[in-house]
């Protein structure tokens, strides 16, 4: 959705706005006073943070020449890569120094680049009408739903309980209806509906989608369950679980 927000209102202004709402989810981790409130603050964070991601690509597609894109998208995603690679194992072991005395206080900041509107000659309702709203409503329907469906059964209500059912089957009903949407353009056009359809009759891209969401498995996997198994098991605290994390760090640099 941030790819279609950016490509119809004017970039600046989508990238500011994408800062902002990272900026409060940071405020609301800073300020939380209990793990739920910081739950939500991260989930502000991941929806601010990923339109910032795809901003910066943006704005470096959009002022770069065809010959000069993949330098700096290069540099920009292996630079990336590594520090995040660096970040995820590190960044354990300074929440576990930060948590035990300080609890989970952090502060995160950004700088907001300047971008020209793609559209200018579109008025207000132009712009507006070219968003596929249905689209993005039974996206966001068939996530939430799913998700908070993953989230909850074993936890907060039994798998087998009618809330959880319902949550699965809501999530499976949208997904279906989602689908349906998109491959009959309804209430959109193939200009602008939401997930571009074209890309999967690909097989190269197909294939890089899947690549790409095994890996993402890989790496997020280990980092969430690994701390988990030290804390739980083996009764380490935040640092120690951090600690025992780092050999992995140079496996990701790598």
């Amino acid at each position: 959705m941030w790819r279609k927000a950016y490509g119809t209102f004017d970039a600046k202004y989508v990238y500011i706005f994408t800062t902002l709402i990272f900026e409060v989810g940071s405020a609301i981790c800073g300020g939380a006073p209990n793990m739920n409130a910081l739950i939500v603050g991260r989930a502000i964070c991941g929806l601010g943070g990923i339109g910032m991601y795809i901003g910066v690509m943006t704005v470096m597609s959009e002022n770069t020449s065809k010959t000069e894109r993949p330098v700096y998208l290069g540099l920009i995603g292996g630079w990336s890569f590594h520090m995040r690679g660096f970040c995820r194992q590190w960044s354990h072991v300074a929440m576990g120094i930060l948590y035990q005395p300080l609890h989970w206080r952090n502060l995160r900041s950004c700088i907001c680049i300047p971008h020209p509107k793609p559209r200018s000659n579109l008025g207000l309702l132009g712009i507006w009408r070219q968003i596929d709203w249905l689209g993005a409503s039974l996206l966001l329907g068939a996530i939430a739903s799913l998700l908070m469906a993953i989230a909850f059964g074993g936890l907060l209500f039994p798998w087998n309980s009618g809330f959880i059912i319902g949550l699965f089957v809501t999530g499976g009903v949208l997904s279906i209806a989602l689908a349906i949407q998109q491959l009959n353009t309804l209430g959109t056009t193939e200009e602008h509906r939401l997930i571009p359809i074209e890309y999967l009759q690909s097989k190269d891209i197909v294939i890089l989608f899947i690549e790409t969401a095994y890996a993402g498995a890989a790496v997020f996997l280990p980092i969430y369950l690994i701390p988990i198994f030290f804390e739980i098991i083996h009764g380490e605290s935040a640092l120690g679980s951090g600690l025992k994390l780092l050999h992995l760090s140079w496996f990701w640099l790598l």
